[in-house]
């Protein structure tokens, strides 16, 4: 009588030996810089799995930070989307907890929430010292900045560039400065200072070990978004109309 249990555990050898294959490219990618990255859909591929479920995840996961290499975000963390940008790297974030990643209200793009903060600089603190809001700059070398804007006290160029995900925006944005200080900022007759502001949906210490390191001679800042609804019974003038700080 044949044995049922073989081709389960036939396939079973078989994603171990998928996991064991991708965690000895990472180590030879990882060998010769300081992250990679890859989809999510795509890692699940490369390890034998077509769905993402909760043990797939954390086997891999698991098998990672056996060998030293960190996820982030964590591949056990709630909510991640199929198209999630996942980073590899040797350096364990000083926090690296699945709850830290969990999801939180976000907008459902990247574009909503270009078009929310162009809308609202004056309300919202962190931007309100900026103006003259310009969605999808495009630049000569055909490039597009989320929001180019200038400082009201300075007149300083601002970029800014949007990421939902934990994707890094670190080499885009420099590219992106560099490119408004030498097209724009320099053919005026005073050359303002060119800076930028990165905003995203999730932490990410990639993003906060490579921003120092890449982009210098810029002052760049780093902003994690926050959504906060307020529903109430009726209008009323003395109800705060600002709705995300």
């Amino acid at each position: 009588m044949p044995n049922s249990r073989r081709p389960v555990q036939r396939r079973a050898t078989d994603r171990l030996g998928r996991v064991t294959s991708f965690i000895a490219k990472r180590q030879t990618l990882l060998a010769n810089r300081p992250h990679s990255y890859s989809k999510l859909r795509v890692i699940l591929a490369e390890c034998g799995w077509k769905q993402r479920g909760a043990s797939n995840l954390a086997q891999i996961q698991s098998a990672c930070e056996a060998a030293g290499i960190y996820p982030e975000p964590m591949l056990t963390a709630p909510g991640l989307d199929w198209e999630e940008t996942i980073y590899f790297s040797r350096v364990k974030p000083a926090r690296y907890e699945a709850d830290l990643y969990s999801p939180h209200p976000s907008f459902m793009s990247e574009q909503a929430l270009q078009r929310f903060l162009a809308r609202n600089l004056d309300r919202i603190p962190k931007l309100a010292h900026l103006k003259t809001p310009v969605l999808e700059y495009r630049l000569p070398s055909g490039g597009r900045i989320d929001i180019l804007c200038r400082e009201k006290r300075t007149n300083a160029y601002v970029v800014i560039e949007l990421k939902k995900f934990a994707v890094n925006p670190v080499p885009q944005t420099r590219r992106y400065l560099v490119e408004v200080e030498r097209e724009l900022a320099s053919q005026e007759s005073q050359p303002p200072s060119v800076k930028g502001i990165i905003i995203t949906g999730r932490p990410s210490a990639v993003l906060e070990r490579t921003l120092p390191e890449e982009i210098r001679g810029y002052e760049v800042s780093w902003l994690l978004y926050r959504v906060k609804l307020e529903l109430v019974e009726k209008a009323s003038s003395g109800i705060p109309s600002t709705v995300v700080y």
